[in-house]
């Protein structure tokens, strides 16, 4: 958007009630909005029954008890800089480009790339849109099929993570060598690839060992989850395949390949519109993400969050002298610690959390430390899902 644009988030009381909506879980999404930079939230709290505001005092007691942390939050969210993360791939005329099936709706035009972002962000990978000086990009889909050769060729220099479709995509362009691919099949239904067991990381880069397993039976029961044959060129590296269940190795299931352009490049054989949801969600797979997009970014991932838990929303905003880190716990399980490891030559010259009562306070449950050369910043205390918890590096 144009400079100056004032950016807003509606707030809204529906599903209807306390019965389906929390009051906590409206702070949050306050609290993610104004973490995120907007410059306010339209709020609608009515509860759409009927019912009046003075019945629930709950919700006007959150607003004034939260109202300093959200405050403070903002002062520091709306200074000027940017969202870091694996830039995500958006593209204004993609619908014009769009291969369709036959029957389908309008909502068939939706852009794509969506279930690549909650790939990432449910293991703790923040995204970004728009931030074309990032060293790596995602996508998931056709979104690709809007933009042009050179824009590709660009992508292509840098890292790219892809998921099937996506790579079907550029393969029928012609990038093929760019992609480390001979040939690939567009997704099938997985029971078409055979009786798959489970998906085998074994490659120990990228935090696989010998019987190392995720789950190959995910959404549906496996019913609806698509799967692509991939032919692997030579100098790709694979490092995960698609095992039956006497373990005998099938399908590719990722590979990662560094091209004639000097790019990196990694494809997923899933079809991520149909194969992300919990089964694919896994410790392990939070490990081979971050670990292939280190790969994909050279070591300059702008932020992964390391936890004992699931589903870490995080953010980073860079500002002048300073970035600012968020961590939301999507859970009802309390994290016992959190890092944000993340790329960044610059030193610490300071780190303040934000405090339940709106205050930036130095503490001793932060402290940093160069690792690999990354920094990781880590926060030595609980942290649960009705505080979220940010912190400010202000640099050297």
């Amino acid at each position: 958007m144009p400079e100056n644009t004032i950016e807003e988030t509606e707030v809204e009381n529906v599903p209807f009630t306390q019965y389906s909506k929390s009051v906590t879980f409206t702070f949050l999404q306050m609290a993610a909005s104004f973490g995120l930079g907007c410059r306010g939230v339209t709020m609608n709290l009515f509860d759409h029954c009927g019912t009046p505001m003075e019945s629930h005092p709950v919700m006007g007691r959150m607003l004034r008890k939260k109202k300093r942390f959200l405050d403070a939050l903002a002062e520091r969210a709306q200074r000027p800089g940017a969202l870091r993360g694996v830039r995500m791939l958006f593209h204004p005329r993609e619908a014009y480009h769009r291969r369709l099936p036959p029957g389908a709706g309008a909502s068939a035009l939706i852009a794509d790339g969506y279930p690549m972002v909650l790939a990432l962000e449910t293991h703790g990978i923040p995204v970004a849109y728009g931030a074309s000086e990032t060293a790596v990009a995602a996508t998931s889909g056709q979104t690709l099929c809007a933009f042009t050769d050179e824009e590709i060729a660009d992508l292509l220099k840098r890292g790219l993570l892809l998921d099937a479709v996506a790579a079907n995509t550029l393969f029928e362009r012609g990038f093929g060598p760019q992609l480390g691919l001979q040939g690939i099949e567009p997704p099938v239904p997985r029971s078409e690839l055979g009786p798959i067991a489970a998906e085998e990381l074994f490659h120990p880069e990228f935090g696989g060992a010998p019987q190392r397993y995720l789950t190959a039976s995910l959404p549906g029961l496996s019913r609806r989850v698509h799967v692509s044959r991939m032919d692997p060129a030579d100098g790709a590296t694979v490092v995960s395949r698609l095992v039956d269940p006497d373990q005998e190795p099938g399908a590719v299931a990722l590979h990662v390949f560094e091209n004639a352009l000097g790019g990196r490049v990694a494809v997923q054989a899933y079809d991520l519109a149909t194969a992300y949801g919990p089964g694919y969600c896994h410790p392990l797979r939070a490990e081979q993400l971050r670990r292939v997009l280190l790969w994909l970014s050279r070591g300059q991932l702008p932020l992964a969050i390391h936890g004992p838990g699931a589903h870490p929303l995080g953010m980073r905003h860079d500002a002048t002298g300073e970035t600012l880190l968020g961590f939301f716990n999507l859970t009802l399980d309390a994290w016992d610690e959190v890092t944000f490891d993340l790329f960044d030559e610059r030193e610490p010259a300071r780190l303040e959390r934000l405090s339940r009562r709106g205050r930036w306070k130095e503490t001793s449950k932060l402290s940093a430390q160069r690792r690999e050369g990354r920094l990781r910043v880590t926060h030595q205390a609980k942290a649960t899902h009705a505080a979220p918890l940010f912190v400010a590096v202000a640099w050297k």
